[in-house]
């Protein structure tokens, strides 16, 4: 019940988002972004009551952002290859998990000031979703056994 709860709650948050025009975006929204992120490009901008998501290009990766209209960032992700890591995850993803195939693509989110990854793995028996903090600590966020 909980699950349908959440999953009802994040279909009415998608349905009360439109798409916004960059002049519509608030002027202290805009400032912070500005400030965060000069170098970015190809920004789009949408709106669901009071919470701003900006996605655009920096530096050639998707970067996504939320805002509130206070111009306070909560929260950003980006994909980055799996050689992006912090040495220290890296070094304890190896680790942790020899003999398991690591995708090469990583999700980067920022978010109540601080940092996690995401990462999927695989062996013969197993697919892993993972996710570590900056200091090297890992969850198993999901297990699906190969059939």
């Amino acid at each position: 019940m909980k699950r349908i709860t959440l999953v009802f709650a994040a279909l009415m948050l998608v349905a009360n988002t439109f798409a916004i025009d960059a002049n519509e975006v608030s002027a202290k929204v805009k400032t912070s972004f500005e400030k965060n992120f000069s170098a970015a490009s190809d920004v789009k901008w949408e709106k669901s009551n009071a919470i701003y998501f900006g996605s655009f290009k920096m530096d050639g990766q998707d970067v996504s952002v939320v805002y509130n209209e206070d111009g306070e960032l909560k929260s950003s992700s980006r994909k980055m290859p799996l050689s992006n890591l912090p040495l220290k995850v890296l070094l304890s993803l190896k680790d942790r998990y020899a003999g398991y195939n690591i995708d090469n693509s990583v999700s980067e989110v920022f978010s109540n000031n601080e940092t996690k990854y995401y990462i999927k793995a695989e062996n013969a028996k197993n697919e892993l979703s993972l996710s570590a903090d900056a200091s090297g600590d890992f969850t198993v966020e999901n297990k699906v056994k190969k059939g």
